[in-house]
């Protein structure tokens, strides 16, 4: 049987706990000394694959996930790794086969299935993500991205009362997904359930107070609920984050009912700014 020399450990012990405290640079070159005594280390290979990807360096960590690969090439997390540089490089198909195989040698391993599920979704193969994440929500019941991200696959695919199922799943798992509160916002207003949209809505900047695309989702739903002072209230706050919401907001006081217009613009702009 196969051991593994005590100075290698130590030596790949060390570049691990440099990575895990964030000193990417110091990992790399321990991990680059260990190549140099023996140039076939896999795991050395493998964290500086992760790495580079960490430092946008993809090319590099394409070389290293390869050399990897041709060591030891049933590895499901070197495979997982490949899979997410293949991500870097848009090519998606190569990843998904990445994570496919991942999948078939380690059946159980969440993580696989999960970024099977978002490279099925990128393509628009709406039903393939759905089965992995329903796959992954019945593996792992607890993942609340993973009911994140099969509630997103529900809504892209029109399944409108499925996807609010699952965005409230991951929300009771973990109600600071703030993604999660605005995508539910967004089904309750093409349903026209106002008040359950704001609730949304407000629930999402509560988590992200720089989230602009909530607080002007906000704002139309309270000028469409007859509430304009809290109307107003959300369009200022998003007029304050960022002044290029400024087109939409005019444009739903305009257009939408219990909406206002001004002739000078300009007073509006202050009007918000304020």
């Amino acid at each position: 049987m196969a051991t593994i020399h005590p100075v290698f450990e130590q030596a790949m012990g060390a570049a691990i706990d440099a990575f895990n405290i964030g000193r990417l640079d110091d990992a790399a070159d321990k991990c680059q000394h260990i190549l140099q005594i023996n140039s076939e280390a896999p795991a050395a290979h493998q964290l500086l694959a992760v790495i580079f990807l960490q430092q946008q360096k993809v090319a590099d960590a394409q070389r290293h996930i390869s050399s990897c690969l041709k060591i030891r090439p049933h590895h499901a997390p070197s495979l997982i790794t490949a899979g997410r540089i293949a991500m870097a490089r848009q090519d998606l198909d190569g990843a998904l086969a990445f994570f496919e195989n991942a999948t078939a040698i380690s059946i159980d391993e969440p993580e696989s299935v999960y970024l099977s599920g978002l490279v099925l979704a990128e393509q628009g193969n709406l039903a393939a993500a759905v089965n992995a994440f329903v796959r992954l929500v019945h593996l792992n019941p607890s993942h609340a991205h993973a009911w994140f991200s099969l509630g997103s696959a529900y809504k892209q695919a029109g399944i409108k009362i499925k996807a609010i199922d699952a965005f409230e799943k991951a929300i009771a798992l973990d109600p600071h997904q703030a993604d999660a509160w605005f995508n539910l916002g967004l089904i309750h207003q093409d349903e026209s359930h106002l008040e359950e949209a704001a609730t949304a809505f407000s629930a999402a900047m509560q988590e992200r107070p720089d989230f602009v695309e909530a607080a002007v989702n906000l704002g139309i739903v309270m000028q469409e609920r007859g509430l304009m002072e809290e109307a107003m209230n959300a369009y200022s706050t998003a007029y304050r984050t960022r002044l290029d919401t400024f087109g939409r907001i005019a444009n739903a006081l305009a257009s939408r009912p219990h909406g206002r217009m001004w002739i000078n613009l300009s007073q509006l702009r202050q009007l918000l700014g304020t």
